[in-house]
């Protein structure tokens, strides 16, 4: 019991010691001075002995807060000294995330307001088709260095023996960008037209797998030998769409079948005239050409002609097909 009234006292000391406060313990009940004075005393008697008691308490009071003050001073000292303070973080850590997005505001008040830049204006050329029928054959090279050097493509329509016999033109035509389409096996129109509505899409059958023998490339693009009108009538072309195969004609055609030999330029002739022609016309732009030497020599001519017009020169693609046949069949 006395060691927690000593634990009690010690710790108020050293509070009120903190506080720079003087210590006052309750001191005990003091009795007024003797009230069983002789009735006889004088009244200056009881003022006089009155006041020195008063002034002896005074005294003896403050003898005793200083002493305390004094023990109180000393032992809070000595215990703080001897108490071991906790270390407090000021500061919590920061939250990584708030820390993060605080840097990125900041990354973001200090970095100046770009102006984008206007996008340049990308203007699409008007195409061109330039087709070439009824190859491979031994000019086939020339016409595919002309297009090279000129940085235009060609789609050609192949008859089936004619790429067993030139196979490597027909790879150096794949190689180079150019398209590799069907157009028979025989070339007969007899025989494509005169029978069954199968024998055509035997023969392109024929074909495509031939090409896709020598080149690893399967094509479903066709020409029906002679065009399409009048021989390509529902029951062919419904054949053909069961295969999946699509089938193109043209719309200007350069004749160069009859000129190539004997006046070759009338070929350019042509092909500027049909162009005038359907220039304003809505569909594809294609031209008819055939693998020949007349056909050559005037091809870097029409390619430039082309170009001058704002034209480019491009070869079919089967994720842009466009509808071009005499019969207008969208399925096609």
């Amino acid at each position: 019991m006395k060691k927690w009234w000593f634990l009690v006292i010690i710790i108020m000391i050293i509070s009120i010691a903190k506080s720079g406060q003087a210590i006052t313990l309750p001191r005990s009940i003091d009795k007024t001075p003797n009230t069983f004075l002789n009735s006889n005393e004088s009244l200056t008697n009881k003022r006089v002995n009155s006041a020195n008691w008063e002034s002896n308490q005074e005294k003896l009071e403050n003898n005793r807060n200083f002493h305390l003050k004094y023990v109180a001073d000393y032992l809070g000292n000595k215990l703080i000294e001897q108490a071991e303070v906790p270390k407090v973080d000021l500061l919590p850590e920061p939250n990584p995330k708030v820390f993060k997005l605080l840097q990125v505001q900041e990354q973001v008040k200090e970095k100046p307001i770009q102006k984008e830049k206007p996008k340049p204006n990308i203007i699409v050329k008007p195409s061109v088709y330039l087709t070439f029928d009824d190859g491979p054959n031994h000019e086939l090279n020339q016409i595919l260095t002309i297009l090279k050097a000129k940085k235009a493509k060609g789609t050609f329509f192949m008859i089936e023996p004619q790429m067993r016999h030139y196979q490597d033109s027909v790879k150096r035509l794949v190689n180079e960008g150019n398209y590799p389409a069907l157009h028979s096996v025989t070339h007969d129109k007899n025989k494509l037209y005169g029978g069954s509505p199968l024998n055509v899409v035997n023969e392109m059958e024929k074909t495509r797998k031939t090409l896709l023998e020598i080149t690893g490339f399967d094509s479903k693009l066709t020409r029906a030998p002679y065009g399409s009108k009048p021989y390509m009538k529902d029951t062919f072309r419904n054949v053909l769409v069961q295969h999946q195969m699509k089938m193109w004609d043209w719309n200007i055609d350069t004749m160069d079948w009859k000129y190539q030999r004997s006046n070759p330029h009338q070929i350019l002739v042509n092909a500027i005239n049909g162009l005038e022609r359907v220039k304003n016309k809505k569909g594809p732009i294609v031209i008819l050409m055939h693998v020949t030497k007349g056909t050559a020599t005037v091809l870097p001519q029409v390619i430039d002609y082309l170009y001058s017009k704002g034209y480019q020169c491009p070869a079919y693609d089967p994720s842009k097909h466009v509808i071009m046949n005499f019969w207008n069949d969208t399925r096609l």
